[in-house]
């Protein structure tokens, strides 16, 4: 199962219904599809292929539903990073998954500063807000971007879990695109019968 279908599925249906609430914004189904599906163009504009690791950290938003579900569609695979992580985890992650493309939030900028000089896989760096150092904005990535889904088989997610205290590093794991669609099913999300 794709779950990035879910979305799609969900558009078709619902096209007007809201997908996600954000403080006063509203994005409705349709407009989160057309968004995902730049930001999947986006990264593979960026050179990210099937199989390829984006790396997130942002905080809980629009954004980063987006971050979750774009790479997905284009046959990438998602690492999501916890923001309380210390700047040494997040760097191991990015480097132990051959993170290619950073999506972070702007608020994690100095935390990101720390670790930059040791990442040795990332390529692009994107911010959600005002970017620094050559870094790309997440909206200016999406523009001009096509809006239809691209063509490409689903990737896999790489998730972490909290550091061990035996050896203090996140130990890597996979999620199935089935064991994201159960969850996310159990909490009504890009289903549409959430009420």
């Amino acid at each position: 199962m794709h779950i990035a279908h879910l979305l799609t599925r969900a558009a078709l249906r619902w096209p007007e219904r809201p997908a996600w609430l954000q403080d006063e914004r509203v994005i409705t189904f349709r407009q989160a599809e057309a968004r995902v599906n730049r930001l999947a163009h986006a990264l593979a504009q960026l050179g990210a292929t099937a199989g390829d690791r984006i790396g997130m950290l942002l905080p809980n938003c629009s954004q980063g539903l987006e971050t979750i579900l774009a790479p997905m569609k284009g046959g990438m695979a998602v690492v999501p990073m916890n923001i309380r992580l210390h700047p040494d985890e997040h760097a191991y992650m990015l480097n132990d998954s051959g993170t290619r493309v950073l999506i972070y939030g702007e608020e994690f900028r100095p935390h990101l500063d720390t670790i930059r000089g040791r990442l040795t896989t990332v390529e692009h760096c994107i911010c959600v807000g005002e970017p620094t150092r050559g870094d790309l904005e997440f909206s200016e990535v999406m523009q001009g971007q096509p809006e239809t889904p691209p063509q490409i088989k689903p990737g896999q997610n790489i998730l972490y879990t909290s550091a061990e205290i035996t050896d203090r590093m996140p130990h890597r794991g996979g999620g199935s695109h089935y064991a994201v669609c159960t969850s996310s099913k159990s909490h009504n999300c890009c289903t549409g019968t959430g009420s």
